[in-house]
């Protein structure tokens, strides 16, 4: 059997809050990798339910892969086709883990049925292929995965092999014969003929086959209807059309598995790189940090997002939360703080009454009752110490400096705050600085510093020149300030290595109870459901219905406004 080598993508960009220019870029990069194929490509995009976190308002639904698979005829071949993949990947801003051993496949077919197949001997579980047969003629940059990105339970596997050129200019000149007639459909077809042939014989672009196979799974033929019908109309908004693979269910499962095979009839078209790279499946993306802490859900609801400022995939360790006052950077942080294992958590603040108490096996140090005068002394012998102690002993610990940056005008104390910013990572000592004082900390060529070499950033709700001048030093996209602006209380934006991802901050009620400030809450015992954002005064703990499964949501940007339409279910059910 033919060797099999997968590697498991992760997206360095979120469509969501990135520039029409930066799509653009993006898929063009794509469609160069693309062509300069000389072997077959599978590209693979998952997304599976998963279930825990019950006792947050909004839990995630799903968890999505993606993944890049090259078959070969021995391991010599195999390897050599690996290592050029993955560099041509990265070149285009994909970021690749280590190779998946070999075969991926954990599921297989125990039934097979007209419409839909059985998956596994003890399983009640059911899945139905659908084939891509209609294309867009016209279509902006990332609309198959944006069609894709829904929180439906579908797995789509996109089969890439490139073709001759000239054999491909050579049909597309005979096209151009027999369609040179009066017909609006046959001068339609004559032109893109023309235009792709010239682009052909100009290399500007290359000819590859391409087959496009979705798979949709579901626990009974009710819901798989269902789930099925949601897919075509998804697809459909894109001018494309998807159809069930009738009486190749089985081929249909195996097209979409991590394995290099597609072996449906009438599935292949012939396209240019360039349309085929429009698709970008690569979306939503999230930050899923293997030891991270889990800190809430992707804004549209359907991932999990969990942080971990130690991960091996970052450049440094340290972090930057910037909100206006009551963005709830605080409930962040405290929320951070318990999350995380195996870390040493240190803070210092200046309030009275101290704002972490809630934290457990937290070292805390507070300077309220310190002159203030005194405070700038006080801080710096505290993180000379303990700087001192980290290069002696370095061991996880993560330094919150919150609301501090007024202490931080002492030039020692600004020159120790910005080495530890920049090397602090050699010491696993990971420092995070929340404030509300965005203008005099992005004015300053030390809050500069602490910002640029922040591997983490948290933009919590921005507007009026603050936000303006965060959008500018920061260099945020037009679609990234605007979702800044319209946030909620608990909504933050999340800038992990140059990856921007929207993020609604979520905790337990046992949780919200223990850290949060919020008189109003206090006074109540609970978080009124009227207030200003999806799941409450922080947007962690209204009080939701157990909607079924297949419940929609509809988000309205900062309004905050949840719209739930209830699905009945089939009395079957």
């Amino acid at each position: 059997m033919s060797p099999i080598g997968v590697l498991e993508l992760r997206p360095a960009t979120n469509y969501a809050v990135a520039n029409p220019g930066e799509r653009a870029d993006q898929m063009a990069a794509l469609a160069r990798v693309l062509m300069g194929l000389s072997y077959p490509l599978q590209l693979c995009a998952q997304a599976r339910e998963r279930s825990g976190f019950d006792d947050w308002t909004t839990p995630p639904r799903l968890t999505r892969r993606w993944l890049a698979v090259v078959r070969a005829e021995d391991n010599d071949q195999l390897a050599w086709r690996m290592g050029k993949l993955r560099s041509s990947l990265e070149g285009v801003g994909l970021r690749t883990d280590d190779e998946l051993p070999g075969d991926c496949r954990v599921d297989r077919v125990s039934a097979i049925f007209p419409s839909c197949v059985r998956i596994g001997p003890d399983r009640e579980s059911l899945a139905a292929s659908l084939v891509l047969r209609r294309w867009p003629r016209e279509v902006a940059p990332g609309w198959l995965g944006q069609a894709l990105a829904s929180d439906l339970p579908v797995d789509v596997a996109v089969h890439i092999e490139p073709q001759d050129p000239q054999w491909i200019a050579r049909k597309l000149k005979h096209q151009q014969t027999w369609q040179n007639t009066d017909d609006a459909a046959d001068q339609l077809g004559s032109r893109d003929a023309r235009q792709m042939r010239e682009d052909l014989i100009a290399r500007r672009d290359r000819p590859v086959k391409v087959a496009v196979v979705f798979t949709v799974r579901a626990r009974d033929r009710a819901q798989l209807k269902r789930r099925v019908e949601a897919l075509q109309h998804e697809v459909g908004l894109a001018i494309a059309d998807a159809r069930l693979a009738k009486y190749e269910q089985d081929l249909g499962f195996e097209a979409t598995e991590p394995n290099g095979i597609c072996r449906l009839s009438d599935a292949w078209q012939t396209l240019d790189c360039t349309s085929v790279a429009s698709m970008w499946l690569f979306q939503p993306s999230t930050v899923d940090h293997v030891n991270g802490a889990p800190i809430g859900t992707t804004h549209d609801g359907t991932m999990l997002v969990r942080l971990d400022p130690f991960d091996d995939a970052l450049e440094s360790f340290g972090g930057i939360v910037l909100a206006k006052v009551g963005a709830g950077k605080s409930y962040f942080l405290k929320l951070l703080a318990r999350r995380l294992k195996g870390v040493e958590i240190l803070i210092v603040e200046q309030r009275n009454p101290a704002e972490y108490t809630g934290v457990p096996n937290a070292r805390s140090f507070n300077l309220a009752d310190v002159p203030y005068s005194e405070r700038a002394d006080r801080l710096r012998t505290f993180v000379s110490d303990l700087w001192e102690v980290a290069k002696l002993e370095p061991r996880p610990r993560l330094l919150i400096l919150d609301e501090l940056w007024s202490l931080l005008r002492d030039p020692s104390l600004a020159a120790l705050i910005e080495e530890i910013a920049r090397i602090g990572r050699h010491h696993y000592l990971s420092l995070w600085i929340a404030t509300q004082q965005v203008q005099e900390l992005l004015s300053s060529d030390q809050g500069l510093a602490v910002l640029n070499n922040a591997a983490i950033k948290v933009y919590l709700k921005q507007r009026g020149p603050d936000g303006e001048l965060l959008a500018k030093k920061a260099q945020l996209s037009g679609e990234a300030w605007q979702f800044l602006r319209g946030a909620a209380r608990g909504q933050a934006l999340l800038d992990v290595d140059d990856m921007l991802v929207p993020v609604d901050i979520q905790a337990s009620k046992e949780e919200n109870r223990l850290i949060t400030t919020d008189p109003r809450e206090k006074h109540n015992g609970v978080t009124r459901p009227e207030s200003d954002s999806p799941g409450g005064s922080n947007g962690h703990v209204a009080h939701v219905p157990a909607w079924p499964q297949d419940t929609r949501l509809d988000r309205y940007g900062g309004s905050g406004v949840v719209v739930a339409t209830r699905v009945r279910k089939p009395a079957e059910e």
